[in-house]
């Protein structure tokens, strides 16, 4: 009944045309609104070859988002984000592809008590494509099933030569820090 943000990854495996689709209908709401420039967060559906924007808000978005930003394109968005609420000028930086990255939310499946591996998720920090590797609380520690934000156990950030080997890693961490509730 719940619906979580788990992470985040890109580059994007969306198909051109829906990805030129998902602009065109943001830059409509923004044309219609008279709004010229500044971050923003944005949620849509793809679905049956279309695009449904479900919210559209000037503010960053949350979910470890900022720091996403920061590794895969090397610009500092919550630096923007506040110059830009200062009425100050920041030049953004040219468009380039990003650099294959993901931040990826841990979060039980159930209530119960925390288990994970220390000594893989030490091993984990030490791999040259781990960012970063937080667990916000020990093994043993009570917790419940993820269904939000407020729920979550530990974020990673990790970066690939490409998608296909981002997701691998992706997998291979989940797998290797063994994350359960009992």
């Amino acid at each position: 009944p719940h619906t979580a943000t788990m992470g985040h990854r890109v580059p994007s495996t969306l198909a051109a045309p829906m990805q030129s689709q998902a602009l065109t209908a943001i830059e409509d709401v923004f044309r219609r609104l008279g709004v010229r420039s500044g971050p923003f967060d944005c949620d849509f559906v793809a679905s049956d070859g279309r695009i449904v924007l479900i919210e559209l808000t000037p503010r960053l978005g949350g979910n470890s988002l900022s720091k996403l930003f920061t590794a895969a394109l090397d610009f500092d968005l919550v630096a923007y984000a506040v110059a830009h609420a200062c009425g100050d000028s920041i030049p953004l930086p040219a468009q380039h592809r990003p650099r294959p990255t993901a931040v990826a939310i841990f979060g039980a499946e159930q209530a119960g008590r925390l288990a994970w591996s220390q000594t893989e998720a030490d091993a984990l920090r030490h791999e040259d494509w781990v960012q970063t590797l937080l667990m916000d609380h020990p093994p043993g520690t009570p917790v419940q099933p993820f269904i939000n934000g407020r729920h979550r156990v530990g974020e990673v950030l990790v970066h690939g030569a490409n998608r296909r080997e981002l997701d691998e890693r992706l997998a291979e961490l989940r797998r290797r820090l063994a994350l359960t509730a009992n």
